[in-house]
C-alpha cells in the first residue's frame, strides 16, 4: 500500500542519527527518539499505512517472545544496558535507505521496489538479535555483531522477504553463525544472495 502510494518507492527506515531534528526527516518512514534505540511511534510517513494508535504499531513491531525487562541492545561491538530503551523488535534491510545516503544519514536517496532482485528470495524486515535503530546491515560481508538476525525462536527466527511472505529462517542459511561469539558469516555466497537486495543471480 505504502509503494503503490509513493510512486513505487519503499518508506526510508532510520537511522540511530534520524530523530525528530533530523533535516529531511518527512522523508522516513518513521523516526528514532532523541535516545537511540527507541522508535517514535506518533510520526513518520509509513505510520498512516499501520494501525491507528501508537500503541498498535508498537504491538506490531514487536516480537512476543523478545519483551524481557532487560532487552539486550548492541552497537557494533559494544552490548549496551537495559537503560537504552528498545521498544521494537523489527526492523528493515539498511539498503531501504538507497545509494545516496552518506553521513549524516539525513537525506537518503530511499529506494524502489522495483529494483529487488528475485524478491521471494531477498529479506526486507529483519528479527534481528541486538537491534538499536530501523536499519539492519545485513548485505555486508563480514564481522558485523551490530546487525544480525535473531535466534529467539530455538536458533531460528522469522524474516520478512521482498514479496510480501514471511519464513522462520535458520541464521546460518543466510550467512550468519548465530551460535558463535561473533556474527561470522559460514555462507558468504548464501548471504548475499538473501540479504543483498540488488544482487543478480
Amino acid at each position: 500500500m505504502y509503494c503503490d502510494a509513493n510512486k513505487g518507492s519503499y518508506p526510508i527506515p532510520p537511522r540511530v542519527e534520524n530523530n525528530q531534528a533530523t533535516v529531511g526527516a518527512d522523508r522516513m518512514g518513521w523516526w528514532m527518539v532523541t535516545n537511540p534505540g527507541a522508535y517514535d511511534y506518533y510520526h513518520g510517513a509509513f505510520w498512516p499505512y499501520l494501525a491507528g494508535s501508537a500503541q498498535a504499531r508498537e504491538a506490531i513491531f514487536n516480537c512476543p517472545t523478545d519483551m524481557d525487562a532487560y532487552r539486550p541492545v548492541r552497537r557494533g561491538s559494544i552490548l549496551v544496558d537495559a537503560s537504552y530503551n528498545r521498544n521494537f523488535s523489527y526492523c528493515m534491510n539498511a539498503q531501504l535507505g538507497g545509494t545516496n545516503d552518506p553521513p549524516p544519514y539525513a537525506t537518503p536517496s530511499g529506494m524502489k521496489e522495483s529494483l529487488v532482485i528475485h524478491p521471494a528470495d531477498k529479506v526486507l524486515i529483519v528479527e534481528e538479535e541486538w537491534p538499536n535503530d530501523g536499519r539492519c546491515f545485513i548485505a555486508q560481508i563480514g564481522i558485523n555483531e551490530d546487525d544480525i538476525f535473531s535466534k529467539r525462536h530455538t536458533h531460528k527466527s522469522n524474516q520478512g522477504f521482498a514479496d510480501g511472505h514471511v519464513q522462520l529462517c535458520k541464521p546460518s542459511d543466510f550467512g550468519f553463525d548465530s551460535d558463535g561469539v561473533l556474527p561470522m558469516p559460514v555462507n558468504a555466497m548464501n548471504r548475499v544472495m538473501h540479504c543483498d537486495l540488488f544482487y543478480n543471480y
